[in-house]
């Protein structure tokens, strides 16, 4: 047996899902879904919460307008400057390619010698 939807009642389904996860936070959806069905509970859901997406996009845009202050303080800072960059930047570079394979020989034969000092 098998079972075949159509589009209607898969939108109708998925009406029900968002519904149904949104029931916790706001219940008169449910009510308003049971007298007028599950479209208008979704259109009325998304008018409802309209001012909470306005407030997490002003909070996105402040977000925003301050990581750019962030990068526009840093650019101007000393350690940012041409001549002093490429040489914190490549000093970096070597201590890291030196120092990592160390850190991770350390890493493996550390136990092993641990290991082997106990036996």
């Amino acid at each position: 047996m098998k079972i075949t939807l159509t589009k209607t009642q898969i939108k109708l389904i998925i009406f029900w899902a968002i519904l149904i996860a949104i029931a916790p936070f706001a219940l008169e959806t449910l009510m308003l879904a049971e007298l007028a069905g599950a479209e208008f509970a979704v259109g009325f859901l998304l008018l409802y919460l309209k001012q909470s997406i306005i407030i997490v996009r002003e909070k996105v845009a402040g977000f925003l307008r301050f990581c750019g202050e962030v990068a526009e303080i840093l650019s101007e800072h000393f350690a940012f400057r041409e001549g002093h960059y490429l040489s914190h930047a490549s000093l970096s570079l070597a201590v890291i390619a030196i120092g990592a394979p160390v850190f991770y020989a350390a890493i493996v034969w550390y136990p092993v010698l641990a290991v082997r000092s106990f036996t």
